[in-house]
């Protein structure tokens, strides 16, 4: 965690610069005015807030940290914002999809697997494939910060936040786990959850373009290679739920 000093003159410049105060400088009350203007609310840096007497950050993140429910494994420049992927599998053998039911899913790259997620379960809902899926039980997800108590039902005992917003992920963001396999795996062990196998297949929310395929096609994707294959919607393979923060 960076460690962050500030002073006392900086705070006063920044108040005299950024709010206004009674005319004469001399005067109490314009004292007491420029004081309160800055401790009221004052940004002390990029994630750094002082609000009152209290000095909050957003926290600097890196690949392997357990942060709301999950295991990071990309961050971005800003090192606040990026990818975690759950401690379990929601499924060990699941199809896409049982009908032969093509949806225009086909985005991949970083974000792309919400846009996915969000057109499938729409699109087997509309053709009546409602039945259990990938896209399903990944969206289903609902943990605490130890990433493995559900707190699927609502309930006013939790004390703890509950984090939702879970999805299958993109062929692109699912690839980027196995560029830091082993520290994630580590990660997810240290943290009670279960290991990835490293030959598992994994489906992705990314199906492949249609064209003379006999059969409604999606990717999947080795997590400990990054190698992604199409394979006929209704194949059962492994998920494993990602969320954004």
């Amino acid at each position: 965690m960076q460690k962050t000093t500030l002073s006392f003159a900086c705070l006063l410049l920044s108040s005299f610069q950024s709010f206004s105060a009674p005319s004469n400088p001399a005067s109490q009350a314009y004292v007491n005015t420029v004081v309160q203007n800055a401790v009221d609310s004052f940004t002390a840096g990029n994630g750094i807030l002082i609000t009152g007497t209290t000095i909050s950050t957003t926290p600097f993140l890196s690949v392997g940290d357990l942060y709301q429910g999950g295991v990071v494994f990309y961050v971005d420049d800003t090192g606040r914002h990026g990818l975690a992927v759950a401690l379990t599998d929601q499924s060990t053998g699941i199809s896409l999809s049982e009908e032969e039911t093509y949806v225009y899913a086909t985005a991949t790259g970083i974000g792309a697997g919400v846009i996915n997620t969000t057109n499938i379960l729409a699109t087997l809902q509309a053709a009546s494939d409602t039945q259990p899926n990938a896209t399903y039980v990944a969206n289903n997800v609902a943990v605490t910060s130890d990433g493995l108590t559900s707190c699927l039902t609502p309930t006013t005992s939790f004390t703890d936040s509950c984090f939702g917003g879970w999805y299958l992920g993109s062929a692109y963001e699912l690839q980027l786990i196995s560029s830091n396999f082993s520290t994630i795996n580590a990660a997810i062990s240290a943290n009670s959850g279960t290991a990835i196998v490293s030959t598992n297949v994994y489906w992705t929310s990314t199906y492949n373009v249609p064209g003379s395929l006999s059969a409604v096609q999606a990717y999947n994707v080795v997590l400990g290679t990054g190698v992604v294959d199409p394979r006929p919607a209704s194949d059962p393979k492994y998920v494993r739920a990602i969320r954004q923060f």
